[in-house]
C-alpha cells in the first residue's frame, strides 16, 4: 500500500510541477536559452524552486505561450515515442530531446513522516496528438531507489495570430494524476534542460536536376529577431485558482 501511495504521489508532483516551470521564472529561479541569439537553434535550461499551490493540489491544465517566431521542429530527433510506448515507460532513446531532476517531498496530509526523493526526468518527442498540431512530447519520470515510474503526453500546438506563436498544452493533469487521499507532495527543486539538432539529406530539383544537399533542423529555434528580450506566458488552472504569469527572456540579435 505504501508503495502504490508513493507511486502516485510521484507521478503528481513530477509531471505536474515539469510542465509548470515557467511561471516560476521571475521568483528567483533561472530559464535561459544557449544561445539567446536571433534566429539560433538553442538549447533551454529551467532551473526552478517553485512555490506551492495550497493543499498541494494538481493543476487542471497548464499553457505555455511563447514568442512568436520560435519554431518546434520534431525532425530534429529521428524517432517518436507513441502512446504505446510512452504508457509501458519504453519511449525509443532517439526520440529523447532531455531531462534533468526532480527533487520532491512526499508526507502524509497532516505533514509527518516526510521523505524526501530525487526523481529522473526525461522528455521525448511524440506524435502529434491531434490533427494539425505540430508535435506531441511526452514527459517521463522514474524513482531510481524504488523504480517507480510515470508518464504524461502534452501537445505543441500553433496560435493564429498575436505576441504569441506556439503553446506547449497539457490539459487532464488532474485526472490523471491524483496523489491517493491522506497523503500530499511538494516539489523543492527542479532542473531540466532540453534541445536537439540533426542533419538530414535532402534531394532536392533545380533546373530539371536533382541535387542532394546536407539540411541541420534543430528541436528549437529563436525567434528571427530581438529587441533585448522575448516574452512568454503560463497559464496554470486549479479548480479554485487560476494561475497566469508573463515573463521575459533575455537576447541579443547576434
Amino acid at each position: 500500500m505504501k508503495a502504490i501511495a508513493r507511486r502516485a504521489a510521484l507521478t503528481a508532483a513530477v509531471v505536474s510541477a515539469t510542465l509548470a516551470v515557467p511561471a516560476v521564472a521571475d521568483q528567483g529561479n533561472s530559464v535561459s536559452l544557449s544561445p539567446a541569439v536571433a534566429g539560433k537553434g538553442s538549447t533551454a535550461t529551467l532551473d526552478v524552486t517553485p512555490p506551492q499551490h495550497a493543499g498541494d493540489t494538481n493543476p487542471q491544465s497548464v499553457v505555455v505561450r511563447v514568442a512568436r517566431g520560435f519554431k518546434f521542429d520534431p525532425v530534429a530527433v529521428s524517432a517518436r515515442c507513441d502512446q504505446s510506448h510512452a504508457k509501458a515507460n519504453t519511449c525509443p532513446a532517439k526520440s529523447k530531446i532531455g531531462g534533468g531532476t526532480a527533487d520532491i517531498t512526499v508526507s502524509t496530509s497532516a505533514g509527518l513522516n516526510a521523505e524526501k526523493l530525487t526523481a529522473a526526468v526525461d522528455m521525448f518527442v511524440a506524435p502529434p496528438p491531434q490533427a494539425g498540431d505540430v508535435s506531441g512530447v511526452v514527459v517521463h519520470f522514474k524513482e531510481p531507489q524504488t523504480g517507480q515510474q510515470g508518464s504524461v503526453t502534452g501537445r505543441i500546438v500553433k496560435e493564429a495570430s498575436g505576441q504569441f506563436g506556439l503553446d506547449s498544452r497539457f490539459d487532464g493533469l488532474d485526472k490523471s494524476f491524483k496523489p491517493p487521499a491522506g497523503f500530499k507532495v511538494r516539489l523543492d527543486h527542479l532542473h531540466v534542460t532540453f534541445g536537439a539538432s540533426r542533419t538530414v539529406k535532402k534531394t532536392v530539383k533545380k533546373h530539371g536536376k536533382k541535387k542532394t544537399k546536407k539540411v541541420r533542423h534543430n528541436l528549437v529555434t529563436n525567434a528571427p529577431t530581438c529587441s533585448g528580450s522575448w516574452p512568454y506566458e503560463v497559464q496554470i488552472n486549479w479548480s479554485d485558482q487560476p494561475f497566469s504569469s508573463p515573463g521575459s527572456v533575455a537576447c541579443s540579435a547576434h
